[in-house]
């Protein structure tokens, strides 16, 4: 589904430049649960983004199935962001004004998505168990409850590919172990591809592929 090809990235700051990935290569397959591992300051978050082409590398390439990067404009890339792509964030980002069932509709109405949308959050919040919560408001959620409804709204729209950037950072272990164990059952029912970022190595028994940065 996607190849990372000799990727490098580099920041330029103060006058330095810092060099965060060095000739990265990496081949992502549909239906897969794929964990970047590393330190913190290693890079993960940074190999995310040109991944999801929120950023562009300094040099090497990333296709997405067919479609390379680099041939890629600003346009393009937001279409395949919005229709074929899905965000998790260790920050959850959830709508504060927005109850469950709102916050997954908002990610359906970015995604240009306007027939059946009723449905689709229904089924979304259904699959991550929150059938019975979806008229609460975030802050009236616990912290992996949360995580689900981002994870729900990150999926809705069925994307072939979800990053998601430590997604179980602010949550205990079991809470994680829950968050990991839910990405694999949405891979094993919608066939869709995870790419997840963590530091917690308990966790990489779980993955099917393990990069380490």
């Amino acid at each position: 589904m996607l190849r990372v090809e000799h990727v490098n990235k580099e920041f330029h700051i103060g006058g330095q430049t810092i060099a965060v990935l060095n000739d990265v290569n990496m081949e992502l397959y549909d239906g897969k649960l794929i964990m970047i591992m590393g330190r913190s300051g290693s890079g993960k978050t940074t190999l995310l983004n040109l991944m999801s082409t929120l950023d562009e590398a300094t040099s090497g390439e990333i296709w997405f199935e067919d479609r390379a990067y680099s041939s890629l404009n600003l346009h393009e890339k937001e279409k395949l962001r919005r229709y074929e792509m899905g965000f998790v964030f260790q920050s959850v980002a959830l709508i504060p004004v927005m109850n469950a069932y709102e916050n997954v509709d908002f990610g359906l109405r970015t995604a240009g998505i306007k027939d059946n949308r009723g449905e689709m959050v229904r089924e979304a919040l259904d699959s991550v168990g929150l059938s019975d919560r979806m008229k609460h408001m975030p802050g009236e959620l616990s912290g992996g409850e949360q995580q689900r409804v981002a994870i729900a709204r990150a999926f809705a729209h069925r994307p072939k590919i979800i990053f998601a950037d430590e997604p179980t950072g602010a949550l205990d272990t079991a809470g994680g172990i829950r968050v990991v164990l839910l990405f694999k059952e949405l891979i094993e029912k919608y066939g869709i591809t995870v790419v997840m970022s963590t530091h917690d190595t308990g966790l990489a028994e779980l993955a099917d592929v393990v990069y380490e940065l």
